[in-house]
This record gives C-alpha cells, structure tokens and sequence, in this order.
C-alpha cells in the first residue's frame, strides 16, 4: 500500500478467513491491518454501572467493522466444563461460557475481559467470532453495525446458553426477537414441523423440540441438519438475482420466492401459504415486505406453544386460544338468553323457597289464576320490548309532519281528530246504517 495508508483490509484473502497475517510474510509489512490482536488494539468499550447493573458501551462513535476487543477467559475442554458445573459452580452462579471450536470451550465466569459482560440481543451492534492467530484460535469482538458514544455493546448469547443446554425465554424486545434461546423449547402436541410438516410431538403429550435456528420455530432433526448444511454466503455469491439468497430461509429449497427489502435473504411461497395463510402472501407481494427474520412479529402464533424453563405448561394449540375465547363468549351469552342451560363459569343466583319477589311470574305471591302474573316463563329468549317512537317521528315507515304521509294506522291517532304527524283533521265518521253518498 502507499505510505501513511493500511493494508490488508476489504480486500486481503485471510480477513476474508478471518486468519490474522503474520508480520513475517505479510507484503503489507508494518502497514498492515489485519493484526488487531496481535498489536493489541486500544479497546473502544469500557464498564459503565447503570442501575447496579455493569453495562458495557462505547466510548467513542465505532464504525462497521471495526475490532472492539477479545475475549479472554480460561480454555477448557468441554468435558471439563461439565465437571466444572457440576462440582464447582453453584446453580445461582452466573456463567460466561463460549464455544471456541468443536473439542474446546472459553470460560470466563471467574476471570476474563469485560467483552463478556456485554448485554444479549437478537438484532446486535456485535459479534463474537473466532479467529486464527499464529496457528491458535481466539474470540475476537467486531462491530457490526454503526455504533454511537455511550451506546451500549450487545451480541447475540444464543451460543453460550445453547452450550449450557437451557431453555430462556429472551424479552430484548426488537422486531426480530427469537423469544426462546438455546436450540430448543417445551411444547405440547400434537404438534408438526414448519417445512416437512412432519409429527415431533403427539397430541396429548409434551416433549423438548428443535427450533430453527434463523425463526426459532419447531423444526424436526432431518430439516435442521438439512439446514445447518447450507453455506448461505456460497449462496448469495451465486445466485441469479444480485444483492439477494435466491434460496428460502424456511426450507433451504429454490422455488417462487419473495425477497426481503432489507436483508439478503428470501422465502419461497409454499412456505408461507403453509404457515402463515394465503392472505400473508398477498401482502408481501403488495409493496416493500420484511422477511421473518427481520421482523418476527408474524409467527408469534406459531410460537404460543412454546415454553422455557420455569414457566408454565401450554396445552392450548395456537389457533385454539382465538377459538377457545369464542366459544367461552358464546357460551356465556347463550346462558343469558336460555336460562335452562347455564355456563360453569356464570353463578346463578337463586333464592330461598317462599322469597320470591310480588308479582314475578311463578312466583307463590302472583295474582290469581289466569291473570298474567301466573304466566309461566318462556324456555327460550326473553323477547325485548321495543322502545316507543315518539309523536311526529314514528320511523322511516310513518314520516314527520312534511311530506304525503300515509293514513295513520288505528291507535296512533292524536286527540281532537288529527293525524300523527300531520295537521289536517280527520273526516267525521258515517252511520254505520246510512249509505255512503257521492262525493263524501
């Protein structure tokens, strides 16, 4: 590179590995700038106490991309961290652990940099990934997005509590929160699989379910293995349609996709008809759509089912509860208009014999028989009467006092001969025996 300028950024193929250069053979030199830890970069973040809670943010505005610093904390083997747990730590002890690779693990829960005390999130300004450095594997924390001075450092703590092997129910409250973390949930059946629709819980029954790792929905073993063998970067590389995956984020498979408008990533139809209903498909093809992992608002209702750890079982399925509600409001008006039949959930009040009311039907103080007092009560509904109109405004069919009214029916007549709602007086009426004459 020219003098005064970095090498090895963007463009250098072992950033693109994540593996630091060694100075040795680096043709940067001393210019060159992938050596974050091996220079041991300033860290941008520092420890804030906020509401006795040690919060970690940043102390100066840190562009995309940037290193934030490492994270440290003692290498063990997974074996080792299991007998650690059981022996050593005690259940209320909070725990930083972080997978390193396959065989080991980094436990910062005694000792290590104050990365680990970053809050979680499921929409991050972080991340924690692994590099090679010397031939060695470290944790390395980089900006993923812009972040501004005193703004607080997040990453996603799915990996560690997935290690822990626990179930938490996540309440970061972003548009694309997962609700459960760890890999896996309670749930109670009968419950299928999102992508081949598959049984992994028999109804009647409740078990542990494997969860998609991008929309934390129940998945079986076959599809979640099937997914975690996609390399979604080789798929962005060579997809037809530029700037997007071109391969459905459900089910991993090509078909008719709709493309998210602020991600990379798309979802084939079949899916969401499958899932969320046709009419969810036709408003994402209406205007600019947001995919499921963006925003994961709509499959809530998929995931009503679920539970973690501590809390209580779900037994209503996740289209019941609506239905369910329903048939409780139905229920319970059918109880007021059919007294006969009454809801569990209505008391009915009742009183003691010979407490009756005067003059309630049936009662034992009702007028003689015969009289309407001693009317029985219907069985069906109670038939309500109707409200009196009141003079000159009898309805659409009886008009005000303007206009050609019709003859007003018997009964609704005015004292002193006149019309309701009209001023003209009535003819006097005939003998009964005289005959009617012409032009009367």
């Amino acid at each position: 590179p020219p003098k005064g300028q970095s090498g090895c950024l963007a463009e250098c193929e072992n950033r693109a590995k994540r593996v630091e250069c060694d100075a040795p053979l680096c043709k940067a030199g001393e210019q060159c700038g992938n050596r974050a830890i091996q220079n041991n970069t300033a860290i941008k973040i520092a420890i804030t106490e906020g509401f006795g809670v040690s919060i970690v943010v940043a102390t100066e505005d840190i562009p995309s991309g940037v290193f934030l610093g490492q994270y440290t904390g003692q290498v063990l083997a997974k074996k080792e961290l299991d007998e650690r747990i059981d022996k050593e730590y005690t259940k209320k002890q909070k725990l930083y652990v972080l997978p390193l690779n396959q065989n080991l693990v980094i436990d910062a829960s005694m000792k290590g940099s104050i990365c680990r005390l970053a809050c979680h999130s499921c929409s991050p300004n972080s991340e924690v990934v692994a590099w090679k450095v010397e031939g060695l594997d470290c944790l390395a924390m980089y900006s993923v997005k812009d972040i501004k001075a005193n703004e607080s450092i997040t990453f996603d703590h799915s990996p560690q509590i997935q290690l822990l092997k626990m179930i938490k129910r996540c309440a970061c409250g972003v548009r694309s929160c997962q609700k459960i973390l760890g890999g896996l949930a309670n749930a109670s059946g009968p419950l299928m699989c999102g992508v081949c629709r598959t049984k992994v819980v028999e109804g009647g029954s409740t078990g542990q379910v494997c969860l998609h790792p991008a929309l934390a929905t129940p998945v079986c073993g076959e599809c979640l293995k099937q997914y975690r063998q996609v390399d979604w970067a080789w798929k962005l590389m060579t997809t037809k349609t530029p700037g997007k995956e071109g391969a459905c984020r459900w089910c991993t498979k090509t078909g008719k996709m709709v493309n998210c408008s602020d991600c990379p990533k798309s979802f084939c139809k079949k899916c969401l008809k499958i899932n969320l209903g046709g009419n969810y498909i036709k408003l994402a093809e209406t205007g600019s759509w947001t995919c499921l992992v963006c925003d994961t608002r709509p499959l809530d209702k998929i995931r009503a089912v679920l539970w973690a750890e501590g809390e209580e079982a779900k037994t209503e399925t996740a289209g019941g509860d609506l239905n369910q509600s329903v048939w409780s409001i139905m229920s319970d008006v059918g109880h007021l208009l059919n007294p006969g039949t009454r809801s569990p959930g209505i008391p009915r009040i009742t009183r003691p014999p010979g407490q009756n009311s005067p003059g309630i039907r049936g009662s034992a103080q009702a007028g003689p028989r015969g009289s309407p007092q001693t009317i029985p009560r219907p069985v069906g509904g109670i038939r309500q009467t109707r409200p009196g109109a009141l003079r000159g405004a009898l309805g659409p069919r009886f008009p005000g006092p303007r206009g050609n009214s019709p003859r007003t029916p018997s009964g609704l007549s005015r004292p002193g001969g006149q019309r309701a709602g009209t001023p003209f007086p009535l003819r006097p009426a005939l003998p009964a025996h005289s005959p009617r004459l012409l032009g009367q």
